[in-house]
């Protein structure tokens, strides 16, 4: 209906009464909702930038590699250079008096005007007509080859005669042809690109008379491990046998966080910090329980890296210092009778283990593959081994662990980093 029909008035005033206020409730939840959505996109349009920025830097630092410092190249003879002297053409009076007035000025310019052929005057300084005069004299030499050292100069008009530029220019070409023939015999495929050492390149910390370079490298592993259990009183020996039979290892992992220093030897260090996780199955005749321990531990390391065409081999051993030890689950008591629960985090825990297992012995061999020039894939068996006993002094028995394992992973090279074109 249009608005200014007559039953459109009768409508609202019969309608009028029917009137009511939107429900708070509803403004409430409107509100509610727009407040809801913005952070939430905003959060989102922030983490995407953040993921992007970081992703475009760091392909961008392995694609900007600086280009190689050298090149695989026998030093070829001195090229001819050209005279650093000005060079002024014996040309007309107006050429010459042109470009001594490019020339400065001396501090105190004192003029000798020069009577020419024709009898002509030029207010030109003795100390600028000698440049011009002795170049021209040069080339008159280099042309006849009959003038003296003891001759005149030739006067200036004659000059542009006795120099002749092409004759200079088939000079210049007869002295480089020699450097020229010996880079004519250099094949091409006989360069291929190849990545070298980054201790040959980059500049590094001087140590101990060495230059050190710096690495960061990340693997996983899967572990084998043994456990050993021994009675030092033979009167316990039935107990160990007790807990041998009820107690297995499931399986065990360990993650490695390193920084290496590489000396341009090949010496190398290496620490950081090391997690092992060991999970084991407590076997009852009604139940099964896990049972998981947990390491921290630092290596330190020693070790030597050699070359071998594109792979990079490293040998490593050294100390393994724990830092903490946690235990969860629990085990036969020494009577065999009740199972206890040795859980490190609880107060009334049964005290079977220490809280730190002192020093242990590591070693290793390492072989790493670049995929770019600072991003290498690394493969390294390993082995480590605590000689003292991870249960306390108290306990009737003595257990410990034999582990070895493979490290996958990958090593970023710190710093600068070059490709070298080497034959």
């Amino acid at each position: 209906m249009k608005e200014q029909h007559p039953i459109d008035e009768l409508f609202r005033r019969q309608l009028t009464d029917y009137q009511m206020e939107t429900p708070l409730h509803l403004w409430s939840g409107i509100e509610s909702r727009t407040r809801s959505i913005a952070p939430v996109s905003l959060r989102s349009l922030i983490w995407c930038a953040s993921l992007s920025l970081a992703l475009a830097v760091f392909l961008k630092g392995d694609d900007e590699s600086p280009l190689p410092a050298v090149f695989p190249v026998q030093a070829s003879p001195v090229l001819p250079q050209a005279s650093t002297e000005p060079q002024v053409p014996a040309t007309d009076e107006a050429f010459l008096r042109t470009e001594a007035n490019r020339q400065p000025k001396a501090a105190s310019p004192v003029a000798a005007p020069a009577n020419r052929a024709g009898g002509e005057t030029i207010g030109i300084s003795s100390a600028r007509r000698k440049p011009a005069r002795a170049l021209a004299a040069s080339a008159g030499t280099r042309t006849n080859g009959a003038a003296s050292p003891s001759s005149p100069a030739l006067p200036d008009k004659d000059a542009h005669s006795l120099a002749d530029p092409a004759e200079e220019t088939h000079a210049a070409e007869r002295s480089i042809r020699p450097a020229f023939a010996e880079l004519a015999p250099l094949n091409p495929l006989w360069f291929q690109l190849e990545t070298q050492p980054i201790q040959d390149f980059i500049p590094g910390i001087k140590f101990l008379g060495e230059r050190w370079y710096a690495s960061v490298e990340l693997g996983l592993s899967q572990d084998w491990r043994q456990k050993i259990l021994s009675a030092p009183s033979p009167e316990f020996q039935g107990y160990a046998d007790a807990r041998k039979a009820t107690e297995s290892v499931k399986s065990s992992h360990t993650a490695s966080l390193r920084l290496s220093l590489i000396s341009a030897s090949g010496w190398t260090f290496r620490s950081g910090l090391q997690v092992s996780r060991t999970t084991e199955w407590f076997t009852q005749p009604d139940a099964r329980t896990v049972n998981t321990f947990h390491e921290i531990d630092i290596p330190l390391l020693l070790g030597r890296q050699f070359s071998i065409g594109k792979l990079d081999l490293g040998i490593n051993g050294g100390a393994m210092l724990n830092m903490a030890f946690y235990q969860k689950g629990a085990f036969l008591a020494p009577d065999a009778e009740k199972v206890v629960d040795f859980s490190s985090n609880l107060p009334d825990a049964y005290p079977a283990f220490k809280n730190r297992l002192g020093l242990g012995y590591y070693g290793s061999v390492s072989l790493s593959h670049p995929v770019t020039p600072s991003l290498h894939l690394m493969a390294e068996p390993y082995f480590r081994y605590m000689p003292k006993a991870y249960t306390s002094p108290d306990y009737p028995l003595e257990q410990r662990y034999r582990t070895a394992g493979i490290f996958f992973g990958f090593r970023k090279l710190l710093g600068p980093y070059w490709m070298n074109l080497r034959p």
